[in-house]
């Protein structure tokens, strides 16, 4: 997704937030959308309709703390298909992980996704957020229990795997109250790595 915008951005000769916005506005989903086309979801629109999109910094007030997160200082940008969501009604553990502790330019990227019982990956939807706080994932799991709802889909996981992060396991269980949370095996490794160096 961040290569397409790159694409999309560098053939247009523009790099601001104007062009996104019209992407964005552009490829929203409809009910004729064919299911392999992308769109974005959970987009919320000012009084005209235009795509109001975050500045991905959370601003300080006067006493230089932060002030609440909201769609003006976090930006969050989801995108899927038609097929692709279909895959919410697999059985299997859904995961998601992102290129948070990777990233060193621009925003990270989060891929949320079903295994299946032979351990295929099948990705469901992309968020390019500039944090990952409880407020991100809200939007990302909002916003996948709502395009479920319109799209007809089954959206109920029982379990969720992820990395160490608190953010994504306290709001997962806040959309799915009986959802068990997972850690990852390499985050399991790596925690016991971390406690087996710190305790010698």
């Amino acid at each position: 997704m961040q290569q397409y915008i790159r694409r999309y951005r560098d053939k247009l000769k523009l790099n601001s937030v104007a062009t996104l916005k019209h992407m964005v506005k552009h490829n929203l989903y409809r009910e004729d959308i064919p299911d392999d086309q992308y769109f974005f979801f959970n987009v919320k629109l000012d009084k005209h309709g235009e795509p109001i999109l975050g500045v991905g910094q959370c601003e300080k007030n006067h006493t230089n703390k932060k002030v609440k997160c909201s769609s003006l200082t976090h930006f969050n940008l989801l995108l899927t298909s038609v097929a692709l969501m279909s895959c919410v009604e697999y059985d299997g553990v859904f995961a998601v992980d992102g290129t948070h502790g990777i990233t060193r330019n621009r925003f990270p990227l989060d891929v949320f996704g079903v295994i299946d019982l032979k351990g295929q990956l099948h990705p469901i939807a992309f968020m390019i957020t500039s944090f990952e706080t409880v407020y991100d994932f809200d939007h990302l799991y909002s916003g996948l229990i709502e395009l479920a709802q319109l799209l007809d889909y089954n959206f109920d996981p029982c379990f969720i795997m992820q990395d160490a992060a608190t953010a994504s396991a306290t709001s997962a269980k806040k959309h799915f109250p009986n959802v068990k949370n997972l850690m990852c095996f390499f985050h399991v490794m790596q925690n016991v790595s971390i406690l087996y160096i710190n305790s010698n």
